[in-house]
C-alpha cells in the first residue's frame, strides 16, 4: 500500500462518498474534490517560476469549523481518493502528539498529499519546536509542489501563538469553514446514514434518537455503527424498544 506507515494513518474505507451532503457544506465538497482531482499531477517547476508561485498559492486547502462535524472525516477520505489515484498519502493527527514528538515530521515533504488534524492543538508556545518542524515542512513541501490539507477547530486567525510565519504560510491556500447541520438536516443524516449501513429508519425513531444524543456529527455516527452491529448481532430491525434498549435510554 502507498499509505502512509504510520500508526496514526488514514482509516482507508473512508470516502467523500460516505459524507453526507448537506446544503452548507455542497461548496466545499466541491471544491475539495477539485482540489484532489489534481494532487499526483505535481509540476515539478522550478520554485522560482510563475507556475511555482501561483502553485504555492493553491497547495493548502484549510478547513476549519467545531469539533465533532466531519472535518477528520474529508481529511482522511482526502487521504482515500489520492491513494485510489495512486499516490502516496499520510494523514497525522496532531491531537495525540507530545510537543517533543516533532521529529516525526521529517521526511513527509515526499507525499503527494498530507492531510493534518487538530492544527489548534500547537496553538501554544509549548510547541514552539514542532511549529518550527511544520513551518520547515510546509517549505520542503513547496518545493516538491505537494499538497496539503490542514483542520483546526477555529480559523487559522485565531491561532494567536502560532508562529507567525507559519500561520502567514497556511493564509496562502483556500479556507474553508465546515457549518454544522441544522436540526432538519440532522435527522435527514441519520435517516441516510442508516439506510447506508443496510437499516431501515423511519422519521419517528429518528427523532427519537435526536431528542436524545450529543449534537455533534461523529456522537451520531458512532450511534449509527452501535445500531448497526446490534442488529447484525442479535437479528434484529430497528424499532424504537429495540434502540432503547442497545443505547441504554
Amino acid at each position: 500500500m502507498r499509505q502512509l506507515l504510520l500508526p496514526f494513518g488514514f482509516a482507508p474505507r473512508t470516502s467523500l462518498q460516505d459524507f453526507y451532503q448537506y446544503a452548507d457544506c455542497q461548496e466545499i465538497l466541491f471544491q475539495l474534490q477539485h482540489y484532489l482531482s489534481n494532487a499526483t499531477n505535481t509540476n515539478h517547476a522550478s520554485p522560482a517560476s510563475a507556475s511555482a508561485k501561483q502553485f504555492a498559492q493553491e497547495m493548502v486547502f484549510f478547513i476549519w469549523g467545531s469539533q465533532g462535524i466531519g472535518k477528520s472525516h474529508l481529511l482522511q477520505a482526502g487521504c482515500q481518493e489520492v491513494h485510489q489515484q495512486g499516490g502516496h498519502a499520510g494523514y497525522l493527527d496532531l491531537a495525540v502528539l507530545s510537543p517533543d514528538a516533532f521529529t516525526v515530521l521529517e521526511g513527509l515533504e515526499h507525499q503527494d498529499l498530507l492531510c493534518i488534524d487538530n492544527l489548534q492543538v500547537i496553538n501554544s508556545h509549548e510547541y514552539a519546536e514542532f511549529q518550527l518542524g511544520l513551518f520547515k515542512l510546509f517549505n520542503l513541501m513547496r518545493e516538491n509542489n505537494r499538497r496539503l490539507i490542514v483542520a483546526s477547530n477555529v480559523n487559522i486567525h485565531y491561532l494567536t501563538h502560532i508562529l507567525p510565519d507559519l500561520q502567514s504560510r497556511l493564509q496562502w491556500g483556500l479556507s474553508y469553514q465546515l457549518k454544522p447541520m441544522a436540526q432538519s438536516q440532522r435527522l435527514d443524516f441519520v435517516c441516510w446514514l442508516s439506510s447506508r449501513r443496510g437499516m431501515s429508519m423511519s422519521q419517528e425513531m429518528a427523532h427519537f434518537i435526536l431528542r436524545r444524543a450529543p449534537r455533534s456529527t461523529t456522537a451520531l455516527v458512532n450511534i449509527i455503527q452501535q445500531l448497526e452491529t446490534a442488529t447484525l448481532m442479535h437479528q434484529r430491525k430497528l424499532t424504537i424498544p429495540f434502540v432503547k434498549q442497545v443505547l441504554g435510554y
